[in-house]
């Protein structure tokens, strides 16, 4: 799991504050902007990260304990430190920049980006405007979707029930991410709305014991208590959420302590037909054919080693098939995987086509394999 983060250029470093949960230590010496990359574990004190309590509010402290409380065994931190930023720059195309090459570090991962909804009202303060919020989603969206496909990532990310509108879904279809809010009675959003719901159930999703990735719709999320209240008047909190099936909720109970999991739908298309346990769990059988085909990129175009990048898939696959998530392409049996070797002179390559259903949630998926030697191998994946 991976928090994206903004914050100014200053020299105060969160790396000197915690030197055990450096992952990359920053170039302090670099001009623009600089990214600051550490991993939390629940051993670790919060308190330097940025918080309410700083001078530009952010959520990623409370983000970072609520995921490590939801399960997440750890918490990647990339914090931009670039000259004037703020929490809420996330979406300016400087800071996207700079994100990629850290995130294309961290194959598989789930990305959230708490800040990225604006501005906390942290006392008396007016919400924020939600056609700027969906500008920025938008923004945020499309400069990062590529690389979400790239290195197998899906991301989470708090959309509130007023920037939720069929206007805005067009506008991020296509993007291996989903929609998150919270749900419940005024008392319990004013506790609770503040936070990051993505956070949360990024947290909740990280918790994996096995190869396959199971759905948490109806699953519980501990919260804690959240923001101490006495009247809710004048208090910002989110609002209730309407039915919007492209929209996941947390719906809080009524103490507000606890939040159940309502959908898990993401936009990729065909929108309402990938929740985010079927794209992660074809994400990751594209990432593993991928890293076996990369070790046939130095061999020969000959049928042995076409039978061998065949005897590979079969490896790789295998896992999949024995854990009841990978059958042949009618639903019953197993893949099929057939391999060939195209000897043209002007490109030769290595192929394997492979076939398969998808359980539990019967999904046609066709994978193409080219290992073209000297070149890095492509897989095509139709799903």
């Amino acid at each position: 799991m991976a928090v994206l983060a903004v914050g100014p250029r200053t020299r105060r470093w969160l790396s000197d504050a915690y030197p055990s949960a450096v992952v990359r230590p920053p170039d302090r010496h670099a001009r623009g902007g600089v990214v600051e990359h550490l991993r939390f574990e629940p051993r670790h004190d919060l308190r330097a990260l940025p918080g309410l309590g700083t001078r530009y509010p952010s959520r990623v402290r409370d983000s970072v304990a609520l995921a490590l409380a939801a399960g997440a065994s750890s918490v990647d931190l990339l914090l931009a430190r670039v000259p004037g930023g703020r929490p809420h720059h996330l979406d300016q195309p400087e800071l996207l920049s700079v994100f990629r090459a850290p995130l294309e570090r961290l194959p598989g991962t789930l990305v959230v980006a708490p800040d990225l909804a604006g501005p906390i009202p942290v006392l008396h303060g007016q919400r924020p405007d939600p056609e700027q919020q969906a500008d920025r989603l938008v923004r945020f969206t499309r400069a990062l979707a590529p690389v979400w496909i790239d290195a197998w990532q899906v991301a989470l990310l708090d959309c509130d029930a007023t920037v939720a509108t069929p206007e805005l879904m067009p506008r991020i279809v296509g993007a291996d991410a989903s929609l998150w809010a919270w749900s419940g009675s005024p008392e319990a959003l004013a506790r609770q709305g503040w936070r990051s719901a993505a956070s949360a159930m990024a947290g909740l999703l990280s918790r994996r014991d096995d190869i396959a990735f199971h759905g948490k719709v109806d699953r519980t999320i501990a919260l804690g208590a959240g923001r101490s209240i006495r009247r809710l008047q004048g208090l910002p909190a989110a609002q209730p959420v309407p039915f919007e099936r492209n929209l996941n909720t947390l719906k809080l109970d009524v103490s507000g302590d606890t939040a159940r999991v309502l959908g898990e739908a993401t936009v990729r298309p065909p929108v309402g037909y990938w929740d985010i346990a079927a794209l992660r769990t074809v994400k990751l059988i594209h990432q593993r054919i991928r890293l076996a085909a990369d070790e046939f990129v130095f061999r020969p175009v000959t049928s042995a080693e076409s039978l061998a990048l065949t005897a590979a898939m079969d490896i790789v696959l295998r896992p999949f098939v024995q854990a009841g998530l990978l059958a042949g392409p009618s639903g019953v049996g197993t893949p099929t995987i057939r391999g060939s070797a195209d000897r043209d002179p002007n490109q030769p390559s290595l192929v394997a086509e492979v076939g398969a259903t998808v359980r539990p949630w019967a999904r046609q998926l066709r994978v193409r394999v080219g290992v073209d030697p000297g070149v890095a191998a492509s897989v095509e994946v139709q799903a």
